[in-house]
């Protein structure tokens, strides 16, 4: 894939699994493989974990969303900044609902 169009899959992934909560956009992204790291060890490995940890935060943030806020790529590599928001409604690593608004970012690669 040329760096279009990984910057391009970045966006769909954006969009269409956090933004649109589509999980299905997540098969079509990472690998059975894939690790998010950090996550609790209970939560398994791969594709899997990735879904599960999306779901926690599609439950707890329903009006979750998504945005890539500056977006690089050379050769097969991309990184990328990004926001994430949504309303606390439902329990969060053991916080439960406060009903406010949060805002969070980090960076991905």
């Amino acid at each position: 894939m040329s760096t279009e169009d990984n910057k391009e899959a970045i966006r769909r992934l954006a969009q269409r699994g956090w933004t649109d909560h589509d999980l299905s956009a997540f098969d079509d992204f990472f690998s059975e493989s894939a690790v998010w790291h950090g996550l609790p060890p209970e939560w398994g490995e791969g594709i899997e974990q990735i879904k599960r940890a999306a779901t926690m935060w599609f439950e707890a943030l329903p009006d979750f969303t998504f945005t890539v806020d500056d977006l690089t790529a050379e050769d097969d590599r991309v990184g990328y900044r990004w926001d994430g928001a949504g309303t606390h409604e439902g329990e969060l690593f053991g916080i439960p609902p406060t009903n406010k608004r949060v805002h969070f970012h980090g960076v991905a690669i």
